[in-house]
């Protein structure tokens, strides 16, 4: 046999062992360690569902499901709110469209979406999203996702990912739960958070490009925005709780915060607060520099319910 028919075979058979093990592994196995964000989007979910009236929903990652606490608001308005923060690596995209599930007209809409949520260029699809659709949300991979996309999904599963998630399935040990949803509230509030500071010098702040244009996350806001409209739904834009950084106040950055007010702004996206209201120090963070613990949770809350109170005497 000649070696080209043997690399042209080895190629072959490769090709087809990643694909049939991903479509194995992710598609008719659920993998634990993905688990609790499956566990709190259904919670998160059934009760914004359960709700028969108009309601306040806080959509973004996790600086949403730690540092804002729903209850408060709730408590404050009189008005069923709930806390549908999620996690950032599933992207704006997708939150979006999670968020469009349970939404009806009348309710209020605020997302404060981290950063690296405004900034992204390419529809990605890193392990936590791609692992999560693919295991619990089949039905976005099939009718949501195009063919490109699709390829690109199952090949950016590495052999090595495959091998690792056999040996777990065999072995039975999987990694704990990050962030277990028995410790979500009813109305989403994640509320078991430690007080064990970040120190802001092991944090870079988020990064930004010299050229400031539209990019796909916004196109996505936007996109939602316009859904919005058209369905009676009042859509607010605010900013994430960010660990506040010298880099902040460099022209550079102020540069950027400008533009995305003035981007909002531009599109008719209706704007909570800007960026400096949601800049803390470090003793109101615990486990990265997006999650604030409880006091940095009610202190932020306590800004948004001001910024808020002109908001919902109009609606």
């Amino acid at each position: 046999m000649k070696l080209k028919t043997i690399v042209k075979q080895f190629i072959i058979y490769n090709f087809l062992f990643l694909l049939c093990s991903s479509i194995f592994i992710y598609y008719f196995y659920e993998p634990k360690t993905d688990y609790w964000l499956y566990k709190a989007i259904i919670k998160k979910e059934r009760f914004a569902k359960s709700i028969d009236k108009n309601k306040i929903v806080l959509v973004g990652g996790s600086n949403v499901l730690f540092g804002i606490n729903s209850t408060m608001i709730q408590e404050f308005f009189k008005i069923p709110t709930v806390n549908f923060g999620l996690h950032a690596s599933l992207q704006t995209d997708y939150i979006l469209y999670r968020t469009k599930n349970f939404l009806k007209k009348g309710d209020i809409v605020i997302a404060p979406f981290e950063y690296p949520n405004l900034l992204y260029s390419n529809r990605e699809f890193k392990s936590v999203k791609r692992d999560f659709i693919l295991s619990y949300d089949r039905k976005y991979f099939i009718n949501s996702i195009n063919f490109v996309n699709k390829l690109k999904i199952i090949f950016s599963i590495s052999i090595n990912e495959i091998l690792k998630k056999i040996k777990r399935i065999f072995n039975g040990k999987f990694k704990k739960e990050a962030y277990p949803s028995i410790y979500l509230n009813e109305n989403g509030d994640y509320t078991r958070k430690n007080y064990k500071w970040v120190n802001k010098n092991n944090y870079k702040a988020f990064s930004i490009s010299n050229e400031f244009k539209e990019t796909l996350a916004l196109k996505d806001i936007k996109k939602f925005s316009k859904w919005c409209k058209l369905n009676g739904i009042n859509f607010y834009i605010s900013f994430p709780n960010t660990l506040n950084h010298d880099k902040y106040y460099t022209k550079d950055y102020r540069e950027y915060f400008n533009f995305l007010l003035y981007y909002f702004k531009q599109n008719d996206i209706a704007i909570i607060g800007k960026p400096s209201d949601f800049l803390f120090d470090d003793k109101y963070f615990f486990d990265t520099d997006y999650h604030l613990n409880s006091d940095g949770a009610k202190l932020r809350t306590s800004e948004l319910i001001k910024l808020l109170e002109s908001i919902i005497s109009k609606n």
